[in-house]
């Protein structure tokens, strides 16, 4: 892969993750004597070629998007700090809306409550509508001044490409991004076990390695390989990502226990160094905290 290929991947990447990952959005209508702009709770389709909405009838931009259907959004990944001028990722979006109706309303109404439970009400007043933004093109703006712009079938064809996840994406994520993760295991007889874990190291080919003492985690490792990690994000609403793992081998290293517990409370701590072990873990798909919408293509065969 070229440079550029690389990096145009990385920027499709971050288009995708904040289209997954960001749960509301910024609506302008067109309006006179100006623009008209609404918080709305959105979900994209799976192909990422629309996004969806809902909005009671009675409102003004469904007043506004009745005379002129084009309209714009923007959502970001903002903080509410200083970095964010030169951290802060920020997507437009524009396109046309349209109210959804009929098999169409019932299976997009259908995929948008899997994201936004608490309006399973709200949805089903007969005063609501159901609408879809048809995506045109995508503006991101990233590093303050930095702008790129692409198409909805890019962003297809990218992912359709991309047989397996850039191995930057997750390190890159898991160094910038706070949160508290918890590591799902079963046993040889479906016997479940959940405990909380920090953020993973990353590795050169992609694969991620947790530090497991000889405990129940460590234990339903050695009958059941299959494991999913769930991390939440410290930051308002559920956004986040579940990584599902297969365990590839384990290892005593002090020294990478060492530098994987630099963030960590046992950093420094010997009571239980000589029971700890690194245990390696191959990913097998990413999918967003809330959804079904896959972020990264599954490797694992069937």
């Amino acid at each position: 892969m070229t440079e550029r290929a690389d990096k145009l991947q990385q920027l499709h990447a971050k288009i995708r993750k904040l289209l997954l990952t960001q749960n509301f959005a910024v609506l302008a209508t067109k309006a006179e004597p100006c623009p008209h702009t609404s918080l709305v709770a959105i979900c994209p389709n799976r192909k990422l070629t629309a996004i969806y909405f809902c909005t009671s009838r009675r409102t003004r931009k469904f007043a506004n998007f009745r005379v002129s259907a084009a309209v714009s959004l923007l959502l970001d990944d903002r903080r509410n700090q200083a970095e964010d001028l030169n951290k802060a990722a920020v997507l437009s979006v524009t396109g046309r809306v349209r109210e959804l109706r009929g098999e169409t309303r019932t299976a997009a109404g259908r995929e948008f409550l899997q994201r936004h439970p608490t309006l399973k009400d709200f949805c089903a007043l007969p005063d609501t509508a159901i609408c879809s933004i048809e995506v045109d093109d995508f503006h991101l703006i990233h590093n303050f001044q930095d702008i790129f712009s692409c198409f909805p079938g890019d962003l297809s064809q990218n992912l359709s490409q991309a047989k397996e996840p850039h191995p930057m994406d997750l390190k890159n994520y898991f160094s910038t991004t706070q949160g508290t993760g918890t590591l799902a295991t079963a046993n040889g007889k479906g016997q479940v076990n959940t405990a909380i874990y920090s953020r993973p190291h990353v590795n050169a080919d992609g694969s991620l390695s947790f530090i497991l003492a000889n405990r129940l985690t460590r234990s339903h490792l050695r009958e059941n390989p299959e494991a999913c990690y769930l991390f939440l994000e410290n930051h308002p609403g559920y956004q986040g990502c579940r990584i599902y793992l297969r365990k590839k081998s384990e290892e005593q290293n002090p020294a990478l226990v060492e530098e994987i517990c630099k963030r960590c409370k046992l950093h420094g701590v010997d009571g239980e160094a000589k029971d700890l072990v690194v245990v390696h873990f191959e990913v097998g798909k990413t999918l967003p905290l809330i959804g079904d919408g896959e972020l990264l293509d599954e490797n694992f065969p069937n």
